[in-house]
């Protein structure tokens, strides 16, 4: 009689505390800091270039990819990092917000 896999045991996993919560002002800022370097880096090019698409040249990095991360940011702090204008006639353009400034310091 061959004998089956052995049985691993499993444990419900309990939500955290923190689970749901939004975190404070504090909490936010202190994440900021701790951005990993490519995040950061992002951001400044945002800043010296003036545009997202100027950024993601500068980096080497595709535009969509740019963009997506820079969306990521503004959603995953609750408050914009990056504020940006449409294109068209006129030309668009990217700048970090007061907050965005400083995440980049």
């Amino acid at each position: 009689m061959a004998r089956g896999l052995p049985k691993i045991p499993t444990r419900r996993l309990r939500p955290s505390r923190s689970a749901g919560r939004s975190l404070s002002s504090s909490e936010r800022d202190s994440a900021a800091r701790d951005l990993h370097h490519p995040l950061v880096a992002l951001l400044a090019a945002v800043h010296d270039s003036g545009s997202i698409s100027g950024a993601a040249r500068q980096l080497g990095i595709a535009y969509k990819r740019a963009w997506l991360l820079i969306d990521t940011l503004n959603q995953g702090f609750g408050r914009p990092v990056v504020t940006t204008a449409t294109g068209g006639k006129g030309g668009g353009g990217a700048q970090l917000t007061p907050f965005g400034e400083r995440v980049v310091a």
